[in-house]
């Protein structure tokens, strides 16, 4: 709440459009981030027990407005990745696959090198996999684990797939790469599907290396 409270008292002048992405950009994660938050637990006792308002509407309604914000900074910065990626997942997650899927389109490129573009093939298989198009899924996942920091959760949503499509023995041949001579990251900790769920800005020297070259001599 704090962070959008200081979002809306920035007033820009006409023609900041950079400016103007990124604060829409950065309001979109908060309200998406804040969207994804668990529900409160039910709280229990011996006698009686209470549960919660259902959170589905306040998630739905704060999914929203992310989408309305990262629209915001397309208008502004049509080329903004980052922008584009969150609405691509926020639409998927509104259960608007197709929308997903086209809003990803110009993120997924071959051979697939950044991370950006493994998280957009990684939400298109997503997509697929709502719609029912397994083969279209696999393909994108595929893509996917081509990105060193989302190979395992590439791999996983691989195994997802060829059980649904009753393949267990695909699914089985699929687990021996978590075990193989080649490391599935690089470093350890979480993968880049586990950082985008932080609500970060992927990358941050997109708005502090201008910030410097503005305010410093």
């Amino acid at each position: 709440r704090q962070a959008q409270q200081l979002i809306a008292r920035v007033r820009l002048l006409p023609g900041e459009a950079g400016t103007r992405a990124e604060l829409s950009f950065l309001q979109g994660l908060v309200e998406e981030f804040a969207g994804r938050m668990a529900p409160e637990a039910v709280v229990r006792s011996a006698n009686w027990s209470t549960v919660p308002t259902s959170r589905l509407r306040g998630i739905g309604m704060r999914l929203d407005e992310a989408q309305r914000a990262y629209r915001r900074a397309l208008e502004a910065v049509s080329s903004h990745q980052e922008a584009r990626l969150h609405l691509g997942r926020v639409e998927l997650e509104r259960k608007r696959p197709a929308d997903a899927i086209r809003t990803l389109a110009n993120l997924r490129v071959t051979p697939c090198r950044a991370v950006l573009c493994g998280l957009a093939w990684l939400f298109t298989g997503e997509s697929h996999e709502a719609t029912g198009d397994w083969g279209a899924a696999s393909t994108a996942y595929a893509q996917a684990s081509t990105v060193q920091a989302l190979r395992q959760s590439a791999l996983v949503a691989l195994m997802q797939v060829a059980l649904r499509r009753d393949a267990p023995r695909q699914a089985f041949e699929l687990t021996k790469q978590f075990t193989s001579g080649s490391p599935l990251t690089r470093v350890d900790g979480p993968d880049a599907w586990s950082e985008y769920l932080t609500g970060r800005r992927a990358d941050c020297d997109a708005v502090l290396v201008p910030l410097r070259e503005a305010l410093l001599p």
